[in-house]
């Protein structure tokens, strides 16, 4: 009797587990993803006439920053869309030596970057994006120091 009560209540719950799996009507499934970004790393602004001039030395090594978020809508099983809306800071510093002068100059942007993207994903879960990237420039500082100072110049 045991045995018997015990074999209908396995077979009540896997059956109402096994129906559970099972998509009742085609529905298609959309959802709404927000999340939050944030990066470190380093920043260089490439510029030929610095790279071809044995008088100047750049800092490779500058830090750049950034945060923000980011809001996909994903429509079925494999078609979203969406954009990251980022703060971010980038850095560049180099020096200029001629004979015992030596002038630096340290140069900061701040942006805000618009990246809209078009997202596939595939049926093993990789996926594809492609998109666009928009920066706003919002500042600009610029640091100028040496060993000796310059006076001003006059534009005539």
């Amino acid at each position: 009797m045991k045995k018997s009560a015990l074999l209908i209540v396995l077979i009540l719950f896997s059956s109402t587990f096994s129906f559970s799996q099972r998509r009742r009507t085609p529905t298609t499934v959309k959802w709404i993803s927000i999340a939050a970004k944030a990066g470190v790393g380093n920043s260089y602004f490439f510029n030929t006439d610095h790279l071809n001039d044995p008088n100047v030395e750049l800092d490779f090594f500058t830090l750049s920053h950034s945060f923000g978020g980011r809001l996909t809508f994903t429509y079925g099983d494999h078609l979203g869309f969406g954009s990251d809306l980022l703060f971010s800071t980038y850095n560049e510093s180099y020096s200029i030596r001629n004979n015992d002068i030596v002038f630096y100059k340290d140069i900061r942007l701040n942006t805000l970057d618009i990246m809209p993207f078009f997202r596939y994903t595939g049926y093993n879960t990789s996926y594809f994006e492609i998109g666009a990237k928009i920066s706003l420039l919002r500042s600009t500082e610029e640091t100028f120091s040496g060993t000796e100072q310059f006076p001003p110049s006059v534009n005539a």
